[in-house]
């Protein structure tokens, strides 16, 4: 799945992640664009209804954050629940 962003056109990539768990498929994705040289802003919208799993979704995102950023690229994300949602940095609806 992180494969098919291997070539993206413009600067803005949106990812919508429904079964988020942990947070390995949005950290796979993360990991594709570490390589690129040319700075991208991602976005991504990450479902997660197990508490705990969230917990770590939410460290794992913060780790992607901060080696995007070290890297020359922008990340936001927004955690969904069934009960609230968190935002961090730009956030803004998916429209």
């Amino acid at each position: 799945m992180a494969g098919m962003f291997s070539e993206t056109s413009g600067e803005v990539v949106r990812v919508l992640d429904p079964g988020a768990g942990v947070g390995m498929l949005s950290a796979a994705v993360c990991q594709r664009f570490l390589k690129k040289r040319v700075p991208h802003h991602l976005e991504f919208e990450l479902w997660e209804t197990d508490p705990i799993a969230e917990q770590h979704l939410r460290s794992t995102m913060d780790y992607c954050r901060k080696a995007l950023r070290e890297s020359g690229h922008r990340i936001a994300y927004t955690i969904r629940t069934d009960k609230h949602s968190s935002k961090t940095d730009l956030p803004r609806p998916f429209t």
